[in-house]
């Protein structure tokens, strides 16, 4: 890989983490364990192979053996997760299809996400462990990618390891045929079981079959590949002492050694570059929909309220303190100081402290003490005499009061 591709994997690798992260809040809304679980995978997948990329960018030395030995297990974890999470998403549709019309109870959303979490979490867990008995070596360092699980070329490897994703891949294959049977089957009856079904409009309900059916037309032929290959490479005798006397040996592959295996190649390239486009695929699908679109305005627009208050402060030298007040919101704070401006304008300002109509330049401050001076806004004209204690310390506390009718109150 040269120093362009490189940083190229490094860039998209960082672009993916966030692309599965930014719409991981909406669909925590939906009950959907599949979906989130296969953002939480993705982007941990992103995530090791960014920092690879970054730690082993043209050398091969073994500089974190806890950091890849943790790798290792999450890689073999997140080869299975993926198409997990695939067959729970299909799964999940397929339930929404045949179910009759009516309220999900509780109940029944806690038990879906309890069975969910077994097959996206459970599952490669126990499948990490599996793949500890016929792993060789703890790691290998590939230059360029870092480090990455190897296996054995034994049977009981394909059985523990290297047949599961085709086998959840079948499953999933299964389970869209028959949702595309009901789906044309029950087509008039879909609006009236999409609305029992809190979160899963008509428009998400399809974007998540398209999300799977990608997803399983990336691991199934990688997966058959991969089990085609091993046959043809041949089996090794299993033996546990063997398999195990040099383990803790950590073999490390330059880019002119395992580029130059066509076959491995491959397999390097497409398995690092898999997750990455899984992001994007997911994005693709879920970052431009409607309810992304509007949650990306909220964020816009809290982002430009809270830019406006900060620049508005600072250009009419109003400091506020005591922010602990029970009554010191961000919002009645905005209108005291819209208040205050307006104030200065006034000819008859009732903020006057001398004979002048315009107000001295001492700094005016919200603090927590008792109210001092307070006029209540009315129907009437404002009264250009309020009384004023009799002694006025250069520092004038103000404190707003609450007006429903959203008039100015100082």
């Amino acid at each position: 890989m040269s120093s362009t591709e490189n940083r190229a994997y490094t860039v998209c690798s960082f672009i993916g983490i966030l692309l599965s992260v930014i719409p991981l809040y909406w669909h925590l809304q939906a009950w959907n364990t599949g979906t989130c679980m296969y953002m939480i995978w993705t982007a941990l997948g992103c995530l090791t192979s960014f920092i690879n990329s970054i730690l082993w960018r043209g050398n091969v030395l073994d500089k974190a053996p806890i950091y890849c030995d943790i790798v290792a297990r999450l890689q073999a974890g997140i080869s299975i997760a993926i198409p997990a999470c695939t067959l729970c998403i299909y799964r999940r549709l397929y339930k929404v299809l045949v179910r009759q019309a009516g309220a999900v109870t509780r109940d029944e959303k806690r038990r879906i996400v309890i069975v969910d979490l077994i097959i996206t979490a459970g599952l490669p867990i126990l499948v990490m462990g599996l793949q500890y008995i016929v792993t060789p070596y703890s790691y290998g360092i590939y230059e360029d990618f870092g480090c990455q699980m190897l296996s054995s070329d034994t049977i009981p490897a394909i059985f523990l390891f290297v047949a599961w994703p085709l086998v959840i891949g079948c499953l999933s294959f299964v389970y869209c045929s028959m949702i595309l049977y009901h789906f044309i089957k029950r087509k008039r009856k879909l609006a009236e079981v999409m609305a029992s079904h809190q979160g899963l409009q008509r428009s998400r309900y399809i974007r998540l079959m398209l999300l799977a059916c990608s997803e399983m037309l990336i691991t199934v032929p990688l997966s058959s590949f991969m089990l085609i290959y091993s046959f043809n490479v041949g089996f090794e005798k299993f033996s546990w002492s063997s398999l195990r006397h040099n383990y803790t040996h950590v073999p490390q592959y330059s880019t002119i050694e395992w580029q130059s295996d066509p076959v491995e190649y491959a397999i390097i390239e497409i398995g690092a570059w898999s997750v990455v486009c899984c992001a994007f695929i997911f994005f693709a699908f879920f970052g431009f929909a409607d309810d992304a679109r509007d949650h990306y305005r909220r964020v816009y627009s809290s982002i430009t309220r809270r830019m406006t208050r900060i620049r508005f402060s600072k250009s009419s030298g109003i400091t506020f303190t005591g922010s602990s007040h029970p009554m010191a919101s961000s919002r009645k704070t905005a209108n005291v100081m819209a208040s205050a401006a307006k104030s200065r304008k006034r000819h008859d300002s009732i903020l006057s402290f001398s004979d002048q109509s315009s107000i001295p330049s001492e700094s005016v401050s919200i603090a927590d003490s008792p109210l001092e001076s307070t006029v209540t806004p009315s129907d009437g004209p404002l009264d250009e005499s309020p009384q004023l204690p009799d002694e006025v310390n250069p520092t004038v506390q103000l404190t707003s009061t609450h007006t429903t009718d959203g008039a100015d109150a100082v």
